[in-house]
């Protein structure tokens, strides 16, 4: 009554004799073992004590027992050790099979390890994307294509002052809602976020500025699972608005001291350690008919007559 040609392995078991008393071509693979060797072993023979649910072998043995002859399908996963010591994860199915004679069962071992490793790398690489995203310095928004759910990471929600109840929504047409109404020019930013339908390949990376003043760089492509098939889109927002502040400050510095030297009468010439030229005013151009890119870095003993130089070197030094 057996399937011996069945891929699954396929066991019977006597609950009186506490024994396997049957088992197919499969079972023999599975085990690593004979028929005439399995037959003489229980099922907890072959268990690991190290269990997916964590419980005492003998208890749930007796459960999963209990559970098929009161006429119940019985499913589970176990961890299995062969008879070379090399541990598989199967899951099993119990059936209680009709018997005037004994109390039998029908198990059913179909080896998953190779799916449940799977899931397991599958698991972690999802855990350590998202620990990796949650502890970036940036604020990262996923969207998927599919459902337009949206998720993201803490300093995300803290950039954009996100409602506590949009956060929990995670539906993305909310989000881009808050977030338009931050913008100072939120349709440029509701069309960036439109040209992603027809086109989910495409490289947004540019500046986006806040109503309040804030500055954002802005960074946004497609995530693909294969060449052309778009998962959704991944935006990485950071916030440079203190850099733009220091460089417009150093501009405007710039521009007054370039504004200062053109106004000093006569020659101003700022010169480093080495004697090199690093700023000076128009009246040296028009001194020398040098040009900016000529007089930078030009030495400064070279416009010196050749019986002062050294003269002058001892100045400068």
């Amino acid at each position: 009554f057996l399937v011996e040609q069945a891929p699954d392995a396929i066991l019977v078991y006597d609950y009186d004799l506490d024994r396997f008393i049957d088992a197919n071509r499969s079972a023999e693979l599975l085990f690593g073992c004979p028929k005439e060797e399995l037959i003489r072993c229980g099922p907890q023979h072959f268990y690991t004590s190290k269990q997916p649910d964590a419980k005492n072998v003998t208890e749930t043995v007796a459960d999963h027992n209990r559970q098929a002859f009161s006429g119940e399908n019985v499913f589970f996963e176990r961890r299995i050790r062969d008879t070379q010591g090399k541990e598989r994860i199967c899951e099993v199915r119990l059936l209680r099979l009709p018997s005037t004679d004994a109390k039998l069962l029908r198990a059913s071992f179909i080896d998953i390890t190779d799916r449940k490793r799977a899931e397991e790398n599958l698991l972690f690489s999802n855990a350590l994307l998202a620990s990796q995203i949650e502890s970036a310095p940036d604020g990262v928004l996923v969207v998927e294509t599919e459902s337009s759910r949206a998720s993201f990471n803490h300093k995300f929600a803290q950039m954009w002052n996100i409602p506590p109840e949009v956060a929990r929504a995670k539906d993305s047409e909310e989000l881009l809602e808050a977030v338009l109404g931050q913008l100072k020019d939120p349709e440029r930013f509701r069309a960036d976020v439109q040209s992603f339908r027809p086109n989910p390949g495409v490289l947004i990376d540019r500046e986006i500025e806040l109503s309040n003043g804030w500055v954002y760089e802005y960074h946004c492509g497609g995530m693909q699972s294969a060449p052309g098939t778009y998962l959704g889109r991944i935006s990485f927002f950071r916030d440079v608005t203190e850099k733009k502040r220091a460089e417009l400050s150093l501009r405007e510095e710039r521009n007054f001291t370039a504004a200062l030297l053109g106004s000093l009468p006569g020659i101003f010439i700022l010169i480093d350690t080495e004697g090199r030229y690093v700023r000076w005013n128009d009246n040296l151009r028009s001194l020398t008919g040098l040009s900016d890119e000529q007089l930078l870095g030009f030495d400064s003993l070279s416009l010196v007559d050749d019986a002062d130089r050294d003269a002058v070197r001892a100045k400068l030094q």
